[in-house]
């Protein structure tokens, strides 16, 4: 998956990181046919035909291409690429996601500086503080991403889900946002759940899972006390509208009757039956006494 997102973004940058280098080098090979053609007709016309001349030429079709080249990503490389419609919209889709979860401006703009690496800092930060002037919009950014292919769709949730795992916490607010991005795209929930899913392999926490078990957890402690207080009524044969002294009388019966003592000379198996017995009936009078605070 690394290696496709990392595909992915080399060929969203492609034409963004060549366009001085083409504009250059059609520059120079305008120039140099320009050049051609007058001393082609020139030597047409006046029926002079100097081969110094056609190799001066050829030297310059020779050295052009290569010199426009070398200059032009020498430029790229010093200023980083720029942006295109779609990297903006892919920006501010980021910008936004960070928004609604740091204060920090600082942090927010070191984080998208990180995760648009091959752009120029410069640029970054013109399109942070342009943001920070004016809102951007969401809706409209990923109206652009959804006529992109599923490649750029997958990049951008891809990037939103690096963000969230940096914490290492996939929150509630989280899970809105970019389910809201992934519809506006046109993702389909089964699709982006195999992406998050790679996370959560890794170590990405659902904070709705995480509620979801503290609920269930919850709800099985209530039913386990009312199953126990139920069955400790059966153990001792007494109704839930028993009295204090009722309680202890029942209890006292049946400790009598269970007790240890009561059992002795028999064979194993029968006193052990007896010492269980007595066990279950002592927890069961436990389990009713502190369900009644008696």
């Amino acid at each position: 998956m690394r290696t496709l997102k990392k595909n992915i973004k080399e060929d969203i940058n492609w034409n963004d990181s060549n366009i001085f280098q083409i504009i250059i080098i059609t520059i120079f090979a305008i120039i140099s046919a320009v050049g051609f053609s007058v001393f082609s007709v020139f030597e047409y016309l006046f029926c002079v035909y100097d081969t110094e001349t056609n190799i001066l030429i050829g030297m310059l079709f020779g050295v052009t291409i290569p010199t426009s080249i070398y200059f032009s990503d020498k430029y790229r490389k010093r200023n980083g690429a720029l942006y295109s419609k779609i990297d903006k919209s892919m920006f501010n889709i980021a910008y936004s996601f960070l928004k609604q979860e740091k204060t920090d401006n600082e942090e927010i703009l070191k984080t998208l500086q990180n995760l648009f690496g091959s752009y120029s800092p410069l640029h970054t930060e013109k399109l942070f503080k342009r943001n920070t002037v004016k809102i951007p919009d969401l809706y409209k950014s990923c109206k652009i991403i959804l006529n992109e292919n599923s490649d750029v769709k997958f990049f951008v949730l891809y990037t939103l889900l690096d963000i969230s795992a940096e914490d290492a916490l996939y929150s509630l607010k989280e899970e809105e946002f970019i389910n809201t991005v992934r519809r506006k795209i046109g993702i389909h929930q089964k699709t982006f759940n195999m992406l998050k899913d790679s996370y959560v392999k890794k170590g990405l926490k659902e904070e709705r899972k995480i509620k979801e078990e503290q609920y269930q957890k919850k709800a099985m402690s209530s039913f386990t006390k009312y199953f126990t207080t139920y069955d400790a009524y059966k153990i001792l044969g007494i109704s839930p509208s028993i009295t204090k002294a009722q309680l202890k009388k029942a209890y006292r019966t049946l400790a009598k009757k269970y007790h240890p003592d009561k059992h002795v000379g028999q064979n194993a198996v029968e006193i052990q039956k007896a010492e269980d017995k007595f066990q279950e009936v002592k927890e069961a009078y436990d389990v009713i006494r502190k369900s009644k605070k008696f």
